[in-house]
């Protein structure tokens, strides 16, 4: 038999590296969150704090410290559910008014399911905080 048996009810091929399921979510988290912090460095490079109006200069500093957030894995549900909202209301913007984002809006669709993703597992290992 080629499956092996790790619960009653699931098989796996590879049962031995079952161990090493707690990298995902490190993985996903590390990898999101630096593109994350790219995205908003790279949008806000050119304006950050010029012409915006109030509540975007304060979607941006929340995109950027949550970023930073979960990229050190301090607070990371939080971060992520913030970023999860962040990414959600860029989606909506995008499909009203396609020129105000110059990135695609499959990346924020991608985005908002890595930290969707994160808000129900948790960060993973190394980080500071734990799941909550």
């Amino acid at each position: 038999m080629a499956f092996y048996w790790y619960n009653s009810r699931m098989p796996s091929i590879f049962p031995n590296i079952l161990f090493l399921s707690l990298f995902a979510p490190l993985i996903l988290r590390l990898v999101a969150s630096a593109l994350a912090l790219n995205l908003a460095k790279k949008e806000n490079s050119h304006q950050l704090f010029r012409k915006k109006n109030w509540d975007e200069k304060i979607w941006s500093a929340v995109e950027i410290i949550s970023s930073l957030l979960v990229l050190i894995g301090l607070f990371t549900q939080p971060a992520a559910l913030a970023l999860f909202a962040i990414y959600s209301r860029k989606i909506l913007l995008k499909s009203r008014h396609s020129a105000i984002y110059s990135e695609d809006k499959k990346l924020y669709w991608l985005l908002a399911a890595i930290f969707a993703s994160l808000i129900l597992t948790g960060p993973g290992l190394f980080a500071f905080d734990l799941s909550l």
